[in-house]
């Protein structure tokens, strides 16, 4: 947990450090938005989502993404589980980055990773008060839920403050 919450901790440090981020208040809450990116800078908001991915995937063997599309539909490899309807356990040998490319690119998904997900959809990032998401997070011992609005250019992030240094 220690090797994680260094992680987690350089995470929020860093994007705390991009101007065109922003945070929830005093929450580990960040709303990582396309528009807050000049047209010249758009790679430098597809770096800092890949970063965040990268980060999820330190915990490969928990990492989940609630969906209403069905992997096995666009013949995305791998052993996907399905926990409940529209959340499915990402296999370990997924790389997110490539997920994201091939088959999350339209937005509209959420990624946890550590702890379990919560079983319905029962956080929203960009709609619920910060004290429900931490409740939530805290409930499911998730570590990190990512959340991608329905054109992916606008994502919120969500660090458990338990896992934090």
């Amino acid at each position: 947990m220690e090797n994680q919450a260094f992680y987690l901790s350089h995470l929020a440090d860093r994007l705390n450090s991009i101007n065109a981020v922003r945070k929830v208040g005093s929450n580990p809450i960040w709303h990582i938005a396309a528009s807050a990116f000049a047209i010249k800078d758009q790679s430098r908001l597809s770096k800092v989502q890949d970063h965040v991915l990268r980060q999820a995937a330190q915990n490969p063997d928990s990492i989940y993404l609630r969906y209403d599309e069905n992997p096995h539909e666009w013949e995305i490899k791998g052993c996907w589980e399905n926990i409940s309807p529209s959340l499915w356990k990402i296999p370990t040998e997924i790389d997110l980055i490539q997920l994201r490319v091939d088959f999350l690119y339209c937005g509209g998904w959420q990624i946890f990773a550590g702890g379990s997900p919560p079983q319905t959809a029962e956080v929203n990032l960009f709609q619920d008060a910060p004290a429900q998401i931490i409740q939530v997070m805290a409930q499911y011992s998730t570590q990190m839920i990512i959340e991608s609005f329905f054109d992916d250019l606008e994502w919120a992030l969500a660090l458990n403050p338990n896992f934090l240094r």
